[in-house]
């Protein structure tokens, strides 16, 4: 019998906004995610997500990765994607 051992909160679905389009584009460009996980990373960041669970050990490392990158040197959306995707100052 399997049993879990972590409480679990539920699920729900996490909202595509706007700007998770312009931040996966700059995590793809800025720190070499591929398309789809860095969109994965963007609405999960957007939606307020503290932890993500994964099988997927490259998804999982260059996550970390990432965060470690940006906790040390900030993230900046770069002009060329505020201009593409007319993301404001504020919003970036």
């Amino acid at each position: 019998m399997f049993r879990s051992v972590i409480m679990q909160e539920g699920l729900r679905i996490l909202e595509t906004r706007a700007l998770a389009y312009p931040l996966g584009f700059a995590i793809v460009l800025r720190y070499q995610l591929e398309a789809r996980d860095s969109l994965h990373l963007a609405v999960a960041t957007l939606g307020g997500v503290t932890a993500l669970v994964t099988s997927d050990e490259n998804f999982a490392d260059r996550t970390e990765s990432i965060v470690k990158q940006v906790a040390l040197q900030g993230f900046q959306l770069p002009r060329s994607i505020s201009a593409i995707y007319k993301v404001t100052d504020k919003e970036a």
